[in-house]
């Protein structure tokens, strides 16, 4: 992986942290510029130059997701953030969040 967060040893024991994990370097990896470089792109939105340690925090981040405390975290976001389409199609965002 290249994109490899700091607690790999821990992908093994927490089957959802290694989906996000893998998930995470297949969006990085499947063309010239993954995910990270438009993330951290510019306002031009060219794709910056991303190091070694730049990929190694957001891996960890992304696969934190994963883990119970990560979800819990995005949980609450969702929780707080959205609500069923009145249409029945998908969600909207609350209009006090915006």
């Amino acid at each position: 992986m290249k994109n490899k967060g700091k607690n790999q040893h821990r992908l093994s024991q927490n089957p959802l942290e290694e989906k996000f994990a893998k998930e995470w370097e297949k969006r990085n990896t499947l063309s010239r510029h993954g995910m990270l470089e438009y993330i951290l792109a510019g306002e031009n939105n060219t794709p910056a130059f991303v190091e070694d340690h730049d990929r190694e925090v957001a891996a960890s981040v992304i696969q934190w997701l994963g883990t119970p405390v990560g979800q819990g975290f995005l949980t609450d976001v969702l929780k707080n953030s959205i609500k069923p389409n009145p249409t029945g199609r998908g969600h909207i965002i609350h209009e006090n969040q915006r």
